[in-house]
């Protein structure tokens, strides 16, 4: 299995995709002492919106930060969501950006990995499977024939079980 790379319609204009090979899940990395914020009833006294960073630009669509303010905005007043280009992760894992940023915006299954490398921050999962994306690999040169054949080599291992196999042990932490 290769890097997490989303399907998006800038991807499929600039580049051949191959078939998803796995669902991913919008989720959000915070900084530990800001996870009351974004939990309902946590944010009743605040008058600034939620600013969340994104490194992935693909992850910004029209209408995402209203989409995310349903889901924050359950059991609790409403609140108002910006989304902020980063670029890189490490401007929100820095001192300033813990300070700044109220959430990182990402796939809960990289977020995961993000979370256990800075204990100081947890992985939340508000959008439930509801906000969900598919990886896929990217071909360059447009090469049908390459697309087709790591096709044909997805489809074999996701019926042998072997992309179940890698996420269990890389993403679940199961043998």
């Amino acid at each position: 299995m290769a890097g997490g790379i989303q399907s998006s319609p800038s991807r499929a204009i600039q580049n051949e995709l191959s078939r998803s090979y796995l669902q991913v899940h919008l989720a959000l990395v915070v900084p530990d002492d800001k996870l009351r914020l974004l939990q309902p009833g946590g944010r009743a006294l605040r008058s600034t919106p939620i600013l969340l960073a994104v490194r992935d630009e693909e992850l910004i669509s029209p209408g995402i930060e209203q989409q995310i303010s349903r889901y924050l905005s359950r059991g609790g007043p409403p609140v108002r969501v910006v989304i902020e280009h980063i670029p890189n992760k490490q401007t929100f894992f820095s001192r300033a950006g813990q300070t700044r940023f109220d959430g990182l915006l990402t796939s809960a299954e990289s977020g995961a990995s993000w979370a256990v490398i800075y204990p100081r921050t947890s992985l939340i999962t508000p959008f439930s499977d509801d906000l969900n994306s598919e990886l896929v690999l990217l071909i360059g040169g447009h090469d049908a024939s390459l697309r087709r054949y790591i096709n044909s080599f997805l489809t074999r291992e996701q019926a042998q079980g072997g992309i179940d196999r890698l996420f269990n042990h890389w993403i679940l932490l199961k043998d």
